[in-house]
């Protein structure tokens, strides 16, 4: 799904994969507890990765670009549109 750099995408407004995981880390550098459960894995090379739970079913976010290799600015939002059908 190509998009026109003149479009307004969801890089602009905070909606990318690495925007939303930034924030995530912003938020919670304060807590100790947090950096407890967090750092562990993540220094044994682990990283954290997105995903919308619906029911028993993860989807998970986690590709940047599709199979064309087009930016997938919209993959964070998508499945709150879906959900919505």
């Amino acid at each position: 799904m190509p998009v026109s750099k003149d479009d307004s995408t969801a890089e602009g407004i905070g909606f990318t994969r690495k925007q939303v995981l930034d924030r995530f880390n912003a938020s919670v550098a304060s807590l100790s507890d947090w950096q407890a459960i967090l750092n562990s894995p993540v220094n044994r090379g682990r990283r954290l990765e997105l995903c919308w739970r619906i029911g028993a079913n993860l989807d998970w976010i986690r590709l940047d670009n599709d199979i064309q290799g087009n930016p997938r600015s919209w993959s964070v939002i998508f499945l709150a549109g879906c959900r919505q059908v």
